[in-house]
């Protein structure tokens, strides 16, 4: 809500994008996922993005299991819908993905479970990034310094090739890193 408020359309879109990811544990959920998707697609060519912030592959392995889940044709429907959606259908959309407690979380399969190119260190700040930790409050939480920190942030931000905090969250949650 936050994001719709600011009318952040990026942010809106990675947050959509995680709400995706979070949806697409079985059919009923996969299908609002696909929905979601949609949304983010229309998003990304608003604000002029050729491809989601991160990793395409994540994106397209995503796409594979809600696929597996609904079959092609659903998918493509459902995607198509979610397009069709104003921002604030979608954030009711995604609200209601998010508060539901029998929302399943969908774990990642898609290649390995490996710390994907970060340290053991890079992968703790990560995570704490991941909480909505600011530098300073992952720096006193670990017992390092800031600096260090910001140093740990710009790394991850090259290894997963994206620009924001909020990317290299919505990229760990769909890499099953947090």
């Amino acid at each position: 809500a936050l994001f719709r408020e600011m009318d952040d359309k990026w942010g809106l879109m990675e947050v959509l994008q995680v709400v995706a990811g979070m949806a697409s544990a079985d059919r009923e959920h996969a299908m609002m996922s696909a929905r979601i998707t949609g949304v983010a697609d229309a998003l990304a060519e608003q604000i002029g993005l050729i491809s989601p912030p991160g990793s395409r592959d994540e994106v397209e392995c995503g796409f594979t299991k809600i696929r597996a889940l609904v079959g092609e044709e659903a998918f493509t429907e459902a995607r198509a819908a979610g397009r069709a959606l104003t921002i604030e259908e979608a954030v009711i959309l995604a609200l209601a993905v998010t508060s539901s407690s029998a929302v399943p979380v969908a774990v990642s399969n898609c290649g390995t479970l490996a710390l994907h190119g970060l340290t053991p260190r890079e992968l703790e700040v990560l995570r704490l990034l991941a909480d909505g930790r600011s530098d300073r409050e992952i720096a006193a939480t670990l017992g390092i310094g800031y600096r260090t920190v910001t140093t740990y942030v710009r790394n991850i931000l090259d290894t997963f090739n994206v620009s924001s905090r909020t990317a290299a969250a919505t990229l760990a949650v769909r890499r099953g890193l947090v």
